[in-house]
């Protein structure tokens, strides 16, 4: 199924000592079946604000987030998320993480369907955790704790957790961002390899122009805070793309345009 994710209007306003602030102001932004897009903008511009209310973790001071014509009023598995920091339990296992997207999806269903126990048997739980941790290549690393993993690693396993729920939309929130350039590259490369195969709708906030530039099919440009989208690129180079190639280092000039336009307009606010 394609699934269709619109942001409408939304601003978001918090309350703090000095009174309130205008994280974002009239976001408007639709993202496309099966599209990866890219968010990038300048620091406190409010991608992370966002991302977490397309998750449902915070509801929009006005404006309204559509799902598959649906508003999200809060958390679901049908969008997954993976934090920059490494968000597994130290107690359980690779397979066990990976497992408990899909305890709770049980549980929720259960619910719904008034079968308190839920939906998914520990069999079939175990088979589709198996499923993704061999399709993210740690087969073999499933009864390891995430004290012997590397940074790259445990990333890994955040995003098997994320896709086992089949969710319609991947959220990523600066993935890589704790993790050593050479793994960096290495990660990019095989999340395009999950999302070529899986066809996932993924948002991605990053603050790098290189990522943005080799993984989107377009890149979303923030502007100052108050957030909102001021311009949105097509990234048109064909992949699999080559990080250094003519076509790539003209369209990282223009997008830098962009950002440092925005960013100078952020150093005016502060």
């Amino acid at each position: 199924m394609n699934h269709k994710l619109e942001i409408r209007g939304v601003t978001q306003v918090f309350s703090s000592e000095e009174g309130e602030v205008k994280a974002l102001e009239g976001v408007n932004l639709e993202v496309r079946p099966a599209e990866f897009l890219c968010i990038i903008g300048p620091s406190g511009c409010g991608k992370t604000t966002l991302l977490r209310m397309v998750a449902g973790l915070e509801q929009p001071s006005s404006g309204e987030i559509i799902l598959d014509g649906k508003p999200v009023r809060g958390p679901s598995p049908d969008r997954g998320m993976v934090f920059q920091e490494f968000s597994l339990f130290p107690w359980r296992t690779v397979l066990r993480n990976v497992e408990f997207g899909l305890e709770i999806k049980g549980k929720v269903e259960g619910k719904v369907k008034g079968k308190g126990g839920g939906v998914s048997g520990k069999k079939e739980r175990r088979e589709v955790a198996e499923k993704y941790i061999e399709l993210v290549g740690l087969r073999g690393f499933e009864r390891h704790y995430p004290y012997e993993l590397s940074g790259g690693m445990k990333q890994r396993v955040a995003i098997a957790r994320a896709l086992a729920t089949e969710p319609a939309i991947l959220l990523m929130d600066e993935p890589f961002g704790s993790v050593d350039a050479q793994t960096r590259n290495v990660l990019q490369e095989e999340l395009l390899g999950i999302w070529q195969r899986t066809r996932k709708t993924i948002l991605f906030v990053t603050h790098s122009v290189d990522e943005a530039v080799y993984l989107a099919d377009r890149v979303a440009v923030m502007s100052a805070r108050p957030g909102c989208f001021v311009k949105c690129l097509e990234v048109d180079l064909p992949r699999p793309r080559k990080r250094t190639s003519v076509e790539a280092n003209e369209f990282r000039e223009k997008l830098l345009m962009w950002l440092s336009l925005e960013r100078s307009k952020a150093a005016c606010i502060f």
